[in-house]
């Protein structure tokens, strides 16, 4: 099982697949050449790769089922270092599928921060899921204020603070 994007911004090619022993393996090809493999994951199956541009820099993020179980698991990389295999960080497990599924994630091929990669699969039913990988942590609550309102206030401002809110921070 293999999955390939194409950058044409620097022609590069980005590989994923699952060797003999069902690990996952990553291959660039580059200014004529393939790199070496470098395996981001072990005990995987059904890659799918994708590019996120931002003005931080490009990631390949892959989503793949775990082999034989129950899990989605993804893993992103910055593109100029996903040769090296300690450069990939793993999220597993990250979604819950049916028992006995062959998922076949598939995820957005590209995307542009701050929009977040998006993925579907589908389980024995068979039913077809979608969801997000969200890029950036959830919002964290520090005060609402007022903390109580009398039930029969028509209107009232309500301030929340707190930190990661805004654009840069809405998946």
């Amino acid at each position: 099982s293999i999955s390939a994007m194409t950058d044409p911004t620097n022609n590069t090619i980005y590989l994923v697949g699952i060797d003999n022993s069902n690990n996952l393996q990553y291959l660039q090809y580059s200014a004529g050449s393939w790199s070496t493999p470098a395996q981001i994951a072990t005990n995987a199956q059904t890659p799918s790769i994708a590019v996120s541009t931002a003005a931080a820099g490009t990631h390949l993020y892959v989503v793949y089922q775990q082999a034989g179980g129950t899990y989605l698991n993804y893993a992103v990389a910055p593109a100029l270092t996903a040769t090296t295999a300690s450069n990939w960080t793993i999220v597993a497990p990250w979604m819950l599928v049916s028992a006995g599924s062959n998922a076949y994630p598939h995820i957005t091929e590209v995307n542009a921060e701050p929009l977040p990669p998006r993925l579907i699969w589908q389980d024995t039913t068979p039913n077809v899921y979608f969801n997000t990988i969200q890029l950036n942590p959830a919002p964290t609550l520090t005060s609402v204020v007022p903390g109580t309102a009398p039930y029969n206030t028509n209107q009232f401002d309500l301030t929340v603070n707190g930190t990661n809110f805004g654009a840069s921070g809405a998946d």
